[in-house]
């Protein structure tokens, strides 16, 4: 009985994904949210690729927005073919707003697709100036997360050592 459930679930989904990727190739939020409300499940995409990798695709910004700020949907969903997060693809495509909008919703710099290749490596390799903005605000959040890492080890140290006198 689950079974087709969950089979039911998937052939809805994808007849509701071509509207929703023609939103997504105009940039219209508005649309792509009406398809939200009709009950299209935003974590789904299309099987093989999230709404967010198809947000990269097209340069969908507005979408992509959305989806990260209005619905808080993870920036780091993985594609089925290559594991690469969107934000692998940002930088393959050369899109560097994107990438931009990426990294600063929280992205994961380090996690390596099926080649091994990691967002910082890719970011590394960059030959452009353009990138060199985005590699900055990317090793900004990298020293950030160590630096609050650090703090929360040494607060809990400090509790440690106090609840022990």
């Amino acid at each position: 009985m689950r079974r087709s459930i969950k089979r039911h679930k998937v052939r809805i989904e994808y007849k509701n994904i071509y509207s929703v990727i023609q939103s997504l190739k105009c940039d219209d939020f508005q649309s792509l949210q009406g398809e939200i409300e009709k009950g299209y499940d935003p974590e789904y995409g299309d099987g093989q690729l999230s709404l967010v990798h198809y947000c990269v695709i097209y340069e969908s910004s507005k979408c992509l927005n959305y989806l990260l700020e209005e619905i808080k949907i993870s920036p780091n969903q993985f594609d089925t073919s290559s594991r690469g997060t969107p934000l692998h693809l940002a930088i393959s495509q050369n899109k560097i707003e994107i990438a931009k909008i990426l990294v600063n919703s929280g992205a994961d710099l380090c996690t390596a697709n099926f080649n091994g290749a990691s967002p910082i490596n890719l970011l590394e390799n960059q030959n452009s100036d353009d990138w060199q903005v985005v590699l900055d605000l990317a090793k900004e959040k990298i020293i950030k997360s160590i630096w609050d890492r650090q703090k929360a080890f040494i607060y809990l140290r400090l509790c440690f050592k106090t609840s022990l006198v």
